[in-house]
């Protein structure tokens, strides 16, 4: 649903980017490959970043401002209606 999504929102100025906290280095990218996904994603042994976000349990989506900042967060698996209309509400760039 993410790969769906994200040609046309990255039209919009908007970026996705996946974080494997699970997968070894070489595994996530076999992932990557084998669904041709096209958006960035990258692995995050021991899940330092999501730790460093506050993030307890998976799946969850963070909405960042430029320079990082959290701006909001869902819980749980998102729906493609539901991330549009996160989406949509957010704001490209902001």
């Amino acid at each position: 649903m993410i790969q769906k999504l994200y040609p046309e929102y990255a039209a919009k100025g908007y970026t996705f980017v996946g974080v494997n906290i699970w997968d070894a280095e070489a595994d996530a990218k076999a992932f990557v490959q084998q669904q041709k996904l096209t958006f960035p994603a990258v692995t995050d042994p021991g899940g330092k970043t999501y730790l460093s976000y506050g993030v307890q349990q998976l799946p969850t989506a963070l909405f960042l401002r430029k320079g990082l900042e959290q701006d909001r967060r869902f819980i749980g698996a998102l729906t493609e209606a539901q991330l549009r209309e996160l989406l949509d509400h957010a704001g490209a760039g902001s």
